[in-house]
């Protein structure tokens, strides 16, 4: 029996490591082998000391995840290799001991062209806030960051609001370049992308760990762009190059998407990260609080019930705080209600992708269908009432209004605003579905989304 309160020798240190490995023989077995894989094989048992396991995680995040997810398991597997555990602590290295080789890795990576510079050292898998609506791509993130290529690759993550996809491709990245300072991860935006796709980018270069790619459906309609990045795509999977794309829509919603671009973007796993529920927003709220006020769980709970956008509470908040330090308003239930009533009561041009998003929900069509040249009736007529509401409701202009609809002249955006106002006023089932859409849109209906 190992004596866990003397130093560690040559024999104590190996039989550490065969109780290590007797616990993990046992705990094999009753996890997926992707399971074990992630978060079990990267573990080490440093230390019994006074019948406590000290486990030795990579990083903060997978140590946190271990220490929710997998202590019962441990403890029991580890408690029957030696018979000798009543506690289990799971650490990691802390940053302070790492200040050198981060300042390193800042002076090797940051120093890149913009492409690689991209990435925000503040996004990472720890700052994350996990919750049911996105625990299924931080998971497939976390795992294409530690595989890089071996399993979901690609891996392609949509989501229709602001949910956190940007945040996992740079938590990705970071963590790419947090196992190795000297790893190339490249991080760019389709619009960046599309602007550099001839010559600046060196997809083609060897050493690059990881391609990823955010906003995707920018590309649509550009047929250069889209030929390059399939010749990338190929030459970067046939040598095992994580690639990650994100989206606000599927792959296969892009419209004017090649059919062969859209089979490789849908070739590794599509994941999509649900909008926010109330407890997810309440926790990035508490999360990007400054700390410089106490702010009342009421005023917090109010913030985070103002909008399903989350960037819509985080900008009450900010507000909130900058009117609270200078002093011109008190922190409370109803300054907070105060800022959200002025922010809910303009509904400006950009947010024209909110009310397209209920509008398609409502008649059951998808963005691309709505937004697209058809004109079978039905599209056509929510499309009319899409063009009517972003004006009245969006305070968009004819011409925005229009590019937003591919590129339509603004006599066809006054036409369907007309037509929609003058079938209000004789059509009962138009004037009922501008009524219903005008709740859902300013968040005042407690009924369905979909239209009956």
């Amino acid at each position: 029996m190992l004596k866990t309160d003397q130093p560690l020798t040559c024999e104590s240190m190996k039989e550490l490591r065969g109780i290590w490995e007797k616990a993990l023989e046992g705990i094999r077995p009753v996890i997926s082998e992707k399971e074990y894989s992630l978060w079990i094989s990267v573990l080490v048992l440093g230390e019994l000391k006074d019948n406590i396991a000290l486990i030795q995680a990579p990083n903060k995040f997978v140590a946190e995840w271990v220490t929710e997810r997998y202590l019962k398991t441990l403890e029991k597997y580890l408690n029957e290799a030696s018979g000798s555990i009543n506690q289990i602590r799971v650490s990691f290295e802390s940053v302070k001991k790492k200040t050198s080789t981060s300042r390193t890795r800042d002076r090797l990576f940051y120093k890149k062209k913009s492409f690689f510079s991209n990435i925000n050292p503040s996004l990472t898998f720890s700052s994350f806030i996990s919750s049911k609506t996105n625990k299924l791509a931080l998971t497939v993130s976390v795992a294409a960051a530690s595989a890089q290529g071996d399993i979901y690759n690609p891996l392609y993550i949509f989501c229709k609001h602001s949910a956190g996809k940007t945040h996992l491709l740079n938590a990705i990245g970071n963590y790419i370049i947090s196992k190795n300072v000297m790893a190339r991860p490249a991080y760019l935006s389709a619009k960046d992308f599309k602007k550099n796709y001839k010559s600046t980018i060196p997809y083609d270069q060897h050493d690059l760990e990881a391609f990823i790619i955010d906003d995707i459906e920018v590309l649509g309609g550009n047929k250069k762009a889209q030929q390059r990045l399939i010749n990338i795509f190929d030459k970067l999977h046939q040598g095992g190059v994580q690639m990650v794309f994100a989206g606000k829509i599927p792959p296969r919603d892009i419209q004017e998407m090649d059919p062969r671009l859209k089979s490789r973007l849908e070739g590794g796993l599509v994941c999509e990260i649900m909008n926010h529920d109330m407890e997810t927003r309440l926790k990035i709220l508490k999360n990007r609080a400054s700390g410089g006020n106490r702010i009342p769980e009421s005023v917090m709970e109010a913030l985070a019930e103002a909008s399903n956008d989350i960037k819509t509470s985080i900008r009450c908040l900010v507000r909130l705080e900058t009117l609270c330090s200078m002093g011109r308003i008190p922190m409370d239930f109803t300054s907070a209600k105060m800022i959200i009533d002025e922010e809910n009561s303009k509904l400006k041009a950009t947010d024209m992708e909110q009310i397209i998003d209920k509008i398609c929900r409502y008649f059951h069509v998808s963005y691309e269908e709505l937004t697209s040249k058809r004109r079978n009736k039905s599209i056509s007529y929510p499309r009319h009432i899409a063009m009517y509401l972003s004006r009245t409701l969006g305070g968009g202009s004819y011409s925005k209004i229009g590019k937003f609809f591919s590129n339509r002249d603004k006599s066809t955006i006054s036409y369907s605003v007309e037509k929609i106002k003058n079938e209000i006023s004789f059509k009962k089932d138009t004037r009922d579905d501008i009524v219903n859409l005008t709740r859902l849109i300013s968040g005042s209906s407690t009924t369905s989304e979909s239209r009956r």
